[in-house]
């Protein structure tokens, strides 16, 4: 067993602790990455690249059966625009999202899901 030294109040403890005894701290190996992962349209339809912002800024595309990622500092907005498609969903800090494209062939648009194991959000 190792001592290591809290980041947040400067206090030894076990390297073996989740957290900081004296504040909390959560220790780095116990920290969530922090990522969003968009993938690609995966079906045949007249949409090609979706461009990607974060709070309003574009952050890149994401083209058919590609993926995109990107780390996330803080809860944000994710717009996605695929020809006159434009989808919003939440995304939280501290957690690995992973966005899947659908195009509904009935409304032509291209949707964005989170992808959490066998739940899915749809955007709005």
């Amino acid at each position: 067993m190792a001592l290591i030294i809290c980041e947040e109040c400067g206090k030894e403890f076990s390297d073996k602790a989740a957290a900081c005894p004296n504040c909390g701290c959560p220790t780095k190996q116990q920290k969530t990455e922090s990522k969003l992962v968009v993938y690609g349209l995966t079906q045949q339809c007249l949409g090609g690249a979706v461009s990607l912002y974060i709070d309003d800024n574009f952050v890149g595309k994401v083209n058919p059966f590609e993926q995109f990622e990107t780390e996330i500092v803080k809860d944000c907005i994710l717009t996605t625009k695929c020809g006159l498609s434009k989808k919003t969903i939440n995304i939280k800090a501290g957690a690995f999202t992973r966005i899947k494209m659908n195009w509904n062939r009935f409304s032509g648009s291209v949707i964005p899901t989170i992808a959490d194991g066998f739940n899915t959000i749809q955007g709005i």
